[in-house]
């Protein structure tokens, strides 16, 4: 298995130890739970059903022989995909890449209502609902375990270490390059708050609890309105906000100089719309990955590339106006909402929920 932040020689294959994203040298490797590869992927546009017959159930098996509930959210170790199986009960499951093959991992009925954030690093996953976030280890055993992380059942707004802290809303978990730090965008409480990984040491980082609005400028300045999910690129967290009249929009969080700006999004009355910055519009933005180059966003039905030197926005594939099921290339493919989408070093792989199918696009 490759283990998270592992970097690999994109030369020669060999492992290698963690280095820097700005590092001359190209090393692929994964950073919370998504491959960044050297150069980005190179992508044709072609999108094929991996698993699920698109029938309700859970039911074990390779490819379209397995049964997928509900899948929401999506992460990868490089060689396993792993999700949230149906939200009520919440099943984590998991898919080997190299052969299709769908099992499960855990059944997380007991866990802090799971939903779509979920999270790869180190052998286990985070995965985060309502107010905390949970560790599930030996996912790849008979015996997986979990515990809790930080945060518990009780909503609330806390400052402190592990399970003293409270959180209301949890929404996306995101580490920094090298995993020291974990990024909670807390969606209720309006909130990014910090995570210091060695000491479980939890603290606020940007916007104001319980103001909710979007604002730029630095993080303690900043304001965010519901915020949900997001990536880290280049030294930078990029993630999906949304206003008061559900316009969708891209915010940057430059750690380099801790100031927050929009990269992208305008009001166009729920619709897609490729352009530049703010001429470019999501319908709905339900998951968001990167391939270490460019976004990679799952706008409702359909998927947006974004550059995020140009602020470019195109439709890679899907038909954002439309739904259904159909493999294919380009916007003649659909889908019935994109929940999670994640890279691998050679493909994007999506979780299509209302068609109870894992999707891979090429």
């Amino acid at each position: 298995m490759i283990a998270a932040l592992l970097a690999i020689s994109c030369a020669n294959g060999s492992q290698d130890s963690v280095e820097s994203e700005s590092s001359s040298s190209c090393k692929s490797k994964i950073i919370s739970g998504t491959y960044h590869t050297c150069g980005g992927l190179s992508l044709s546009g072609t999108v094929t059903t991996v698993a699920g017959d698109g029938t309700q159930g859970q039911v074990n098996g390779i490819g379209t022989n397995a049964r997928i509930e509900s899948p929401r959210g999506l992460t990868t170790d490089g060689d396993y995909l792993f999700w949230i199986d149906n939200s009520i009960p919440g099943d984590i499951r998991k898919m080997q890449i190299s052969s299709n093959t769908v099992s499960d991992v855990f059944d997380a009925s007991s866990s802090a209502n799971p939903s779509r954030n979920i999270m790869y690093y180190d052998s286990a996953l985070y995965v985060s609902g309502a107010h905390r976030i949970e560790k599930f280890t030996n996912i790849l055993t008979a015996s997986a375990t979990k515990n809790i992380f930080a945060g518990s059942s009780a909503s609330g707004y806390t400052d402190a270490i592990g399970a003293s802290a409270r959180f209301t809303g949890v929404g996306q978990v995101i580490s920094n390059a090298d995993a020291s730090i974990f990024f909670v965008i807390e969606t209720s409480n309006n909130l990014i708050r910090k995570i210091e990984v060695s000491s479980v040491n939890v603290t606020t980082f940007a916007g104001s609890q319980g103001s909710s609005s979007i604002v730029n400028g630095s993080v303690s300045n900043s304001r965010l309105d519901y915020a949900q999910f997001g990536v880290f690129l280049n030294n930078k967290m990029y993630f999906s906000d949304q206003d008061g009249n559900d316009t969708q929009f891209i915010r940057k969080v430059d750690l380099d100089t801790n100031t927050v700006s929009t990269l992208a999004g305008y009001d166009a009355n729920n619709t897609s719309v490729d352009g530049t910055g703010t001429q470019a519009a999501f319908t709905e933005i339900a998951s968001m990955t990167t391939d270490g180059k460019y976004l990679y966003i799952g706008d409702d039905n359909c998927v947006r590339k974004v550059d995020t030197d140009s602020a470019q926005v195109t439709t890679l594939v899907g038909d954002c106006s439309g739904q259904g099921y159909q493999d294919g290339s380009g916007t003649s493919v659909l889908f019935n909402t994109i929940s999670g989408i994640v890279a691998t070093n050679d493909a994007l792989y999506v979780t299509d929920q209302n068609n109870k199918r894992i999707r891979k696009i090429q």
